[in-house]
């Protein structure tokens, strides 16, 4: 008699087993795809992240103006080659002050990343005259990130408004 009684509670205790497996291997399959989802979206988000990178590149080379892309903390993130050629050489990491060493670019940027709206500036460089533009980039949350500076030698205009 105390047989079928082990038998019972060993048979509910399988069914039990065979339940919760089942649920189990339902969440198991619901979380792979979930995951599966999740990947295909990072490949989307990173394809787009290179496309972004990309016309960046693109539009920073393909300027005869020199532009530069200053970060909130004022490191230099992108120049094109017309910046480099005008400022020089640039280090990774270099704060705007650091590679072109001048303070009326300093405030632009400054004033740019407080959200102020800045009229150009007009400068000395070397031999040149240069003016500069600068704008707030701002983050899809509406927050100043970072300021793109513009900078144009106006040089020749200048002598031959003289």
């Amino acid at each position: 008699m105390t047989g079928w009684w082990i038998a019972v509670i060993l048979l509910i205790g399988w069914l039990g087993l065979a339940w919760a497996h089942r649920r189990l291997r339902g969440q198991y399959r619901q979380a792979i795809s979930e995951t599966s989802q999740l990947k295909r979206r990072l490949s989307e988000i990173r394809r787009e992240l290179s496309e972004v990178n990309a016309r960046r590149r693109k539009l920073l080379s393909a300027s005869t103006q020199a532009l530069i892309i200053v970060e909130s903390d004022f490191t230099v993130s992108s120049a094109n080659k017309v910046a480099r050629k005008l400022f020089g050489k640039r280090k990774k990491g270099s704060t705007l002050m650091t590679w072109t060493r001048d303070h009326h670019l300093q405030e632009l940027v400054d004033q740019t990343l407080q959200g102020k709206k800045m009229p150009p500036i007009y400068f000395n460089w070397e031999q040149y005259h240069l003016e500069a533009r600068a704008r707030a980039i701002k983050s899809s949350q509406k927050q100043i990130v970072a300021a793109a500076v513009a900078v144009y030698d106006v040089t020749e205009l200048e002598r031959l408004s003289r």
